[in-house]
């Protein structure tokens, strides 16, 4: 167990092969839990909402079918419109399950917000999440609804919808020759540029930890200091709070903190140096979207406002340079 910005998060997706009784409910033989499944029972009682999180994360970030199965009741319902479809029972979960992560060539970091529980009864409880799902490739959003009951002292997901989210528009396109999830990510993809290339800039997602970790960049956010993506790939392992002009880090630290605090939203501007020296100002819109793995997340759309910064220089200047200045009544 770690303690994270006050909050207590255990990791139940990893850790030894050892805990079988957990793994015993769902009437395998004890000793042979799947590779990364353990019971934390002992530990502290895992959370519906917990349990979600790990089932989310067992099928989309680590693909693993075996430790979604053990997460799920025997009579489990999945359904995914547009995707697998209906299916019922752990057997035709892990079936479909698994031949939808095979097509998931790179995995996604899932992003959670916006949770919602009520109980159901005693020992049930819906919850509903917005679902962000990101790569290098796409980022997706959907809507997870979920009834979540006791088994054996334990949460386990009973029944789950994935629907698409409301966020990424009301049309699906269907692509003869592709799978769903190449649809989807074509999808996904073609919305993210089309909102890429309307900003003279970029966006970046950044995990907040004791540094600024780059998680994601759009290629505009390297051409705002004039470097290709992959060098800046390079730059960006170290802490991007340093990519900032000295003089000004400070102070988009402090206010970047401060949108952590208050989950909020702010507008800042600050200057970035190009790699040729001269210096470049920037407008971001700085906010918060969340966390991951107890980490706050920040997301960042930046502007490259340099002329509109050199212009007001250019104007104040001449109007300095009036004698007697100017004044209005």
């Amino acid at each position: 167990m770690r303690v994270i910005y006050g909050e207590k998060e255990t990791d139940w997706d990893s850790g030894s092969a050892g805990g079988a009784g957990s793994w015993a409910v769902l009437g395998k033989a004890p000793g042979r839990a799947p590779p990364g499944w353990r019971n934390e029972q002992m530990d502290m009682q895992r959370t519906a909402r917990e349990t979600l999180k790990a089932f989310c994360r067992a099928w989309y970030e680590q693909r693993n079918v075996e430790l979604a199965a053990a997460l799920s009741v025997r009579d489990v319902e999945i359904v995914n419109p547009g995707g697998f479809g209906l299916v019922h029972g752990v057997g035709g979960m892990t079936r479909r399950i698994g031949e939808a992560v095979q097509n998931i060539q790179e995995p996604f970091v899932c992003i959670f917000s916006e949770f919602c529980e009520q109980t159901l009864a005693e020992g049930v409880c819906s919850l509903t999440v917005e679902l962000t799902l990101y790569n290098s490739r796409a980022v997706i959003h959907r809507s997870v609804f979920a009834v979540l009951a006791l088994d054996g002292g334990e949460w386990r997901v009973k029944s789950l919808i994935v629907a698409r989210s409301g966020k990424d528009g009301g049309q699906k396109e269907r692509e003869a020759g592709l799978s769903w999830l190449e649809r989807e990510l074509a999808e996904a993809n073609e919305e993210l540029q089309d909102i890429i290339n309307a900003i003279p800039g970029g966006v970046a997602i950044y995990k907040v930890s004791d540094r600024f970790e780059t998680v994601y960049f759009s290629d505009g956010v390297p051409e705002l200091s004039g470097y290709t993506p992959e060098e800046y790939r390079e730059l960006a392992k170290g802490d991007a709070a340093n990519m900032t002009y000295w003089e000004d880090t400070a102070e988009v630290v402090t206010r970047a903190l401060e949108v952590i605090r208050t989950k909020g939203l702010d507008t800042m501007e600050f200057r970035k140096q190009h790699r040729d020296g001269h210096i470049v100002w920037v407008r971001a819109q700085v906010k918060w979207i969340g966390e991951e793995d107890g980490f706050p997340l920040l997301h960042c759309v930046f502007h490259n406002i340099t002329d509109l910064k050199e212009a007001r220089q250019e104007m104040e200047h001449l109007v300095n340079s009036i004698p007697g200045g100017i004044a209005s009544y």
